[in-house]
């Protein structure tokens, strides 16, 4: 659900005058990069175009034909439905913006490709996902790529559903978004909507690595920092990675290394993963704390913690 925002019409026109000012660049800079489809004059254009539409087809020096009047009645309800949709997306990208957005430095060939892709959306689920890239991009410029955005243009709604279910597993270790799905066949990521079938289905659309062997997060000091929601401690795998060095002498690890399970987000799954809103899972800590105790590894309070 996204906020109403004082002075814009939920139906097609924005009056800037009254949004703050980083909403008021981000249309200033949308406007400027593929057409001034945020002013106020802007919601003449269809009717004005209607109007051309039945002047071509009556003018007598023009004989228009029964199939051009159709190809241009079709090409202005075509333009009418691609305009509401970029408005839309604008609009609801206005309240997840920060206020040290600085929209101004958004490459215009990204922008013009960004609304190229995104005007051809109009299921709702999709709208808010593209409405969060682009309030992404207007926080920080340069976070989602071109390739990004060819991305999601191929999304359809359940590719996004299968994207939030594994995001709503997703922690943050030394500060990097990290997915931690342990077993993709485990009931507990299965009543959760992540399944060994959308992972694999994920890894070929580009958005993660799925290793059922798994993957690890290594450094030098053996400590790494845990971050979920509201909930957060340090994990020391020093001892843990002593006894690997024992038991596998022959090929010891060489660094301290976390095991993370068997998802990685490419780097599109990355900047997807940075704008996702989702709710936590209940009992995700516990359970991911349990497989992380059952191998050695040391769960202690996070620096600053009692």
């Amino acid at each position: 659900m996204t906020d109403e925002i004082p002075g814009a019409d939920k139906h097609s026109l924005m009056n800037i005058g009254d949004l703050a000012k980083p909403a008021t660049l981000l249309i200033q800079k949308v406007s400027d990069a593929v057409g001034a489809f945020c002013e106020p004059w802007q919601i003449k254009r269809v009717a004005e175009a209607q109007a051309d539409a039945k002047l071509i087809a009556t003018r007598a020096n023009i004989k228009a034909s029964e199939l051009e009047e159709r190809a241009l009645r079709r090409m202005i309800k075509e333009q009418a439905k691609h305009q509401k949709n970029m408005e839309s997306i604008t609009l609801q990208s206005l309240p997840h913006l920060n206020e040290n957005a600085i929209p101004g430095d958004i490459d215009e060939d990204w922008i013009a490709n960004f609304f190229d892709k995104c005007r051809l959306i109009s299921d709702e689920q999709m709208q808010q996902l593209w409405s969060r890239v682009l309030a992404g991009e207007a926080n920080s410029p340069g976070s989602f790529s071109k390739r990004a955005v060819g991305a999601i243009a191929e999304m359809d709604h359940l590719d996004a559903t299968d994207i939030m279910n594994v995001c709503r597993f997703t922690v943050f270790i030394n500060d990097r978004i990290t997915p931690i799905v342990w077993d993709s066949v485990d009931e507990f990521y299965n009543a959760n909507g992540v399944f060994f079938s959308s992972l694999n289905h994920l890894e070929s659309i580009g958005i993660v690595s799925f290793e059922s062997t798994g993957y690890i997060r290594s450094n030098d000091s053996g400590l790494f920092g845990f971050r979920y929601f509201n909930e957060s401690f340090t994990l020391d795998v020093r001892k843990y990675v002593e006894r690997l060095r024992v038991i596998n002498w022959s090929n010891p690890p060489a660094d301290n290394s976390l095991p993370i399970g068997e998802v990685l987000f490419t780097e599109i799954g990355y900047q997807l993963a940075s704008i996702c809103d989702v709710d936590p899972v209940e009992g995700f800590v516990n359970y991911i704390s349990n497989k992380w105790k059952e191998k050695g590894i040391e769960i202690q309070p996070s620096l600053g913690e009692s």
